[in-house]
């Protein structure tokens, strides 16, 4: 929306200054259906996500500071939000006399306010104080927000399937109507009229308002993942538009989560500035430079080059004849679907994409890479004399060999450090979740012409056709089998079964899925992650691969890897409670903390709406929850997080510290020491376990100013575990 004061209604004022999320305001209307007497932001506030003076603030006082013209310093509204105290103000003042610093920059480094929710007051201060605000101008700004929020928070439509009809009537100037919800919902709130069965922008004022930059960045912010990316790469502190550059990073990328990541961890690690208006120039250059040019040195060689290298490994076909289907779609751009391997090697790839039957390029960085001259140079390099005789050898290939099974390899030992929460999973096997023959290729048999040898071959054919009917009841017979010992904990067995099952067909995604959390289960990361990553590969658009990966990353503690290959998955479908608690684990421990909170809130939202599972996954959330809330010194959120995840599970090993350790930071030192007393007395607590927990419980004793029960409760935890030498040292430290 063009510079615009935003005064009303609440939930929308809290989410442009960048203090609750659309997810939350959205919870928050919900709730107040069962409770029409409460106001919008004591329900906010209630479920801790703001203060109780934050929300009064911008109820009360923010929509009357639009019509007073003697405006005061920075300082003095963001005290009156609850954001600083006044000795917080003097000492901000005190640094900005030596380091010169603007006020609002120093609150932001001191960790007091968001970069959000500054840009909000500057934008808006500047607003009021360059223009002359009376009533009826101000009544136009409430105008705009209300048609906003409307579509935002919309109940009954998709906020982008709005934001995308909008866009359509404003490019056309006029769209035919066909009645549906989203054109009803769009004139209920004023933006547009219905004359003459045809929709129009209601108000020529309107097309400025909310112009191509508002809906551009409304759609990008409104995908489930963007606030998460924008805090993990620290986007907001690089640049005044976040969104804009999200938006010129996803037109080059086309959302592929390995490249997008790649392009950000790059504006990170350069500490890349953008300007205001220079994003999409500036995206160019650095994509051009980092990926594309020398593309094969660049930051992401090995991940271009392990496509190349799957492009032309072909069994099936000849890599000649997929050099020429990749040539033509390259030239075209977008063509039909005809479902040919090929198109399919191609999907699989990555390089194409499939929708309403048309195949296309995925994204500018895929095509500006693999071009018309790697094209090309490829063909050169596997060009040959095409006979009749080997034409024929092809089209046979299919039905006289077959692929070998590959080899498990050198078995190896897990990395997971002892005392970590693993990623959470559903205990259904993925076979349980999509259909049998889901993730299949399926090859194209060409039609031999020749009468003479059809007639010579039917009896092969009759006899491979019913053997192929046999090993597929087989093979469904062996992953009922291997299904039922996974769900028994019989992983070497299930393993066992498994492998025989892909000597039969090899192409079906959800075996390689549950054959990967058989060997998670012998704790066999390394192979665990091999078979999830042809889960991938053969079914490329299965969230439970991708989630699968994003499992075995975490134990191999490739926490970066987790988070790429858990966005693919949340990108496929954004309602997955599941791989949302496992994204959130993973950013806690790349130390993402206010991302992570985001992730798990998500989950738990998600969770909260669905009945089935909730008793075996929301005490895990809620534990995670606790965890980044503690983090972020949340003390009193944190420990409401634990009560709930042990209303579930009263014997969760890691809520019950986590409760104690929130109750020590608390000050309720004594509730602390007797929750951990409770906890040592447990007698399936490990080693390390039981280790852990004197640590923390000698913490808790320096909080109550008793070195010597602290150091007796030190030496306990190295008599359990040695490795913990370095997190005792410190402990000591800061008690001393």
């Amino acid at each position: 929306m063009a510079e615009t004061l935003i005064v009303k209604p609440l939930g929308l004022v809290l989410q442009k200054a960048g203090l609750i999320s659309l997810e939350q305001v959205k919870i928050a209307l919900q709730a107040k259906k069962s409770l029409p007497n409460c106001k919008i932001g004591e329900i906010i506030a209630i479920r801790g996500w703001i203060k109780p003076e934050t929300a009064n603030f911008f109820a009360e006082q923010w929509p009357n500071l639009a019509l007073n013209q003697q405006l005061q310093p920075l300082g003095q509204y963001l005290k009156a939000a609850g954001f600083i105290s006044e000795r917080q103000i003097e000492k901000i003042l005190q640094e900005q006399s030596k380091s010169h610093i603007k006020f609002g920059d120093y609150a932001v480094l001191q960790g007091l306010i968001s970069q959000t929710t500054l840009n909000f007051f500057l934008q808006q201060l500047n607003i009021i104080r360059e223009n002359k605000i009376t009533e009826p101008i101000l009544e136009n700004y409430k105008v705009f927000n209300r048609i906003e929020s409307s579509i935002l928070h919309n109940q009954k439509c998709d906020p982008s399937d709005l934001l995308k009809l909008y866009r359509e009537v404003r490019q056309q100037g006029e769209v035919v109507s066909s009645g549906d919800t989203r054109e009803v919902e769009l004139i209920n709130c004023g933006l547009l009229v219905c004359q003459e069965n045809k929709l129009k922008v209601a108000n020529s004022k309107y097309m400025s308002v909310f112009n191509q930059d508002w809906i551009e960045e409304e759609l990008v912010s409104l995908q489930p993942y963007t606030n998460i990316r924008l805090k993990m790469f620290g986007l907001e502190k690089l640049t005044s538009l976040p969104h804009k550059v999200l938006t010129a990073v996803n037109y080059w990328t086309g959302n592929q989560p390995f490249l997008t990541q790649k392009v950000y961890q790059t504006i990170q690690e350069q500490k890349i500035v953008i300007a205001p208006g220079q994003e999409i120039v500036t995206i160019n250059e650095l994509v051009q430079k980092n990926l594309i040019k020398n593309w094969d040195t660049g930051v992401a060689a090995t991940h271009f080059k392990n496509i190349q290298k799957k492009f032309l490994d072909n069994d099936n076909f000849s890599t000649e004849s997929l050099l020429e289907a990749y040539k033509h779609l390259w030239q075209q751009r977008t063509i039909k679907y005809d479902d040919t391997p090929q198109q399919k090697k191609l999907i699989k790839l990555g390089l194409a994409k499939l929708k309403n039957q048309q195949i296309s390029l995925s994204n500018p960085i895929y095509s500006a890479v693999f071009d018309l001259d790697w094209i090309e140079k490829q063909l050169k390099l596997f060009a040959v004399t095409d006979s009749p005789i080997s034409n024929l050898k092809e089209n046979l290939s299919p039905i006289m060999s077959s692929n070998p099974f590959p080899a498990l390899g050198r078995r190896t030992t897990g990395l997971m450090k002892s005392g970590g929460n693993p990623p959470h999973q559903d205990n259904r096997t993925a076979a349980q979740n999509s259909n049998f023959n889901s993730g299949r290729s399926s090859g194209q048999v060409v039609p031999v012409v020749l009468s003479l040898l059809a007639v010579l071959l039917s009896g092969t054919a009759l006899y491979w056709f019913g053997n192929q009917l046999l090993r597929t009841i087989n093979q469904k017979q062996l992953i009922t089998k291997g299904n039922l010992h996974l769900e028994k904990k019989n992983y070497s067995e299930a393993l066992g079964i498994y492998n025989r099952a892909l000597r039969v067909d090899e192409d079906i995604a959800t075996v390689w899925i549950n054959r990967a959390y058989a060997l998670k289960g012998l704790k066999e990361y390394e192979l665990m992650l091999q078979s999830c990553t042809s889960a991938t590969v053969i079914q490329p658009e299965s969230e439970l691969a991708w989630n699968c990966r994003g499992e075995a990353s975490y134990y191999l503690e490739k926490y970066q890897e987790t988070v790429a290959a858990l966005d693919r998955a949340i990108a496929l479908n954004p309602k997955n409670p599941v791989v949302w608690i496992n994204y959130a684990q993973a950013l806690h421990k790349l130390e993402q903390y206010p991302a992570s909170e985001i992730a798990i809130e998500r989950g738990i939202n998600l969770l909260e709406n669905n009945s089935q599972g909730n008793s075996v996954s929301l005490p895990v959330a809620y534990n995670q929850q606790g965890k980044s809330f503690l983090k972020q010194h949340k003390y009193s959120q944190a420990l409401e997080a634990f009560a709930r995840s042990l209303a579930y599970a009263p014997n969760y090993l890691s809520a019950q510290q986590g409760k104690a350790l929130a109750l020590a930071k608390l000050g309720q030192t004594h509730e602390a020491t007797r929750i951990f007393a409770r906890v040592l007395v447990r007698d399936d607590l490990s080693p390390e376990q039981q280790a852990i927990t004197w640590l923390y419980k000698g913490i808790n004793f320096c909080s109550m100013k008793q070195p010597t029960r602290a150091n007796g409760a030190f030496e306990k935890a190295l008599q359990l575990a040695t490795n913990y030498n370095q997190a005792v040292k410190t402990a000591q430290e800061d008690c001393q």
